[in-house]
């Protein structure tokens, strides 16, 4: 069965399986539990306000607002660190946040 919804926190209750598009272009396909376990939003201070994120294709949508850095990823912890040692840009505090389906939609796309 197929189903589509905005509204996307009923989805993650309802589905195994989840297709994200962003304009007719299949972004992720994966069971539900494998994004959830898999996909994390990382965060950090960074004390040079004026940097941006170089691009990076594990990462979607890298951002610095306010002192604070954010991306998204696949990746462990341990490849968020190389890539900020790899662009000597200093940062503490660097956490990861598991995300539920509507989160992980957001981070995605970078839309709301």
């Amino acid at each position: 069965m197929f189903l589509t919804s905005h509204i996307i926190q009923d989805m993650e209750k309802l589905i195994d399986d989840c297709i994200i598009l962003d304009y007719g272009k299949i972004l992720i396909q994966k069971s539900v539990s494998e994004l959830m376990d898999t996909f994390k939003k990382f965060t950090f201070k960074i004390s040079d306000t004026r940097i941006s994120l170089p691009a990076d294709e594990k990462f979607y949508n890298p951002a610095v607002y306010r002192g604070n850095g954010e991306v998204f990823s696949f990746q462990h912890m341990e490849y968020v660190k190389q890539y900020l040692c790899k662009h000597s840009i200093e940062h503490s505090q660097l956490k990861s946040e598991k995300l539920n389906l509507e989160d992980i939609f957001i981070g995605l796309t970078g839309k709301y």
